[in-house]
């Protein structure tokens, strides 16, 4: 572990600052729609368990277009 801290650590503040913006975007657009996202900490754990794919991509796209569309474009496999 010792070998890997510096490489590991950038990695955490790359994440955090990627993960911190997807949670903020959909916390924005979803707050006022969808119960799962009416405060942060609740969106913070529900954009963890989208990453996972347990979401209902249905009722997201119903509460906004753009954040479903946004979610399904970068969750995308390659």
């Amino acid at each position: 572990i010792k070998l890997c801290a510096q490489g590991l650590s950038t990695f955490v503040v790359e994440f955090s600052i990627v993960f911190g913006a997807f949670s903020a975007f959909f916390f924005f657009i979803l707050k006022n729609h969808l119960d799962n996202f009416r405060d942060f900490l609740r969106t913070l754990e529900n954009t963890l368990a989208m990453s996972i794919g347990k979401f209902n991509f249905g009722a997201l796209r119903e509460a906004d277009e753009l954040a479903a569309w946004t979610f399904f474009i970068f969750s995308s496999k390659s």
